[in-house]
């Protein structure tokens, strides 16, 4: 017997992101991550390239005699790179969400911190995100788990639709030539 998986990932350069592919066990899987339209070394690039040129500018001045002008290009590269360190910081940031053998699993990753919370199906619950602001909850008694926050909302309605069904059956795998995310 063939089990299928459903896939939804959003990542860096692929705008139709659905996928349905085969595991040893079955298994839904999420990742609900930023989409960025330049990758990290295109990024580094850019910046550098800039900083070359603020580099050059503030040289050239400097050997004119003006070199105040020297420091302010030192000043504008060290802004860069520390935008470039935020930006890499942030760059993986997201929730995973993995049901499996009766158990889900969500993992959030902000910054340099990486949450990791763990439930039995029974008993859990999906809700829609209220507006645009809000991000999918999944609730057990006592505990509220927040995901979908680098996702926008309509793509967070789809998830909590796609998560609901398979908390409610219990079952992870999707029907063959399932589209999640079209």
């Amino acid at each position: 017997m063939l089990t299928t998986s459903s896939a939804l990932t959003w990542p860096a350069h692929d705008a139709a992101a659905a996928s349905v592919v085969a595991r040893p066990d079955p298994r839904a899987e999420w990742k609900l991550t930023r989409r960025c339209s330049v990758s990290p070394r295109q990024l580094m690039f850019g910046l550098g390239l800039v900083g070359l040129v603020s580099l050059a500018i503030g040289l050239s001045f400097w050997w004119l005699g003006a070199g105040p002008v020297l420091l302010f290009s030192g000043l504008e590269i060290a802004v860069l790179a520390a935008a470039l360190v935020s930006h890499a910081r942030h760059a993986c940031d997201g929730d995973t969400v993995v049901v499996s053998r009766g158990v889900l699993a969500v993992e959030s990753r902000r910054g340099t911190s990486l949450t990791r919370w763990v439930a039995d199906l029974e008993g859990l619950r999906v809700q829609d995100p209220e507006d645009d602001r809000s991000f999918v909850r999944i609730v057990r008694p006592g505990t509220v788990v927040e995901v979908g926050s680098q996702v926008p909302h309509a793509r967070r309605l789809a998830f909590a639709r796609e998560l609901r069904q398979v908390v409610r059956t219990g079952r992870c795998s999707l029907p063959d030539g399932t589209q999640i995310w079209s």
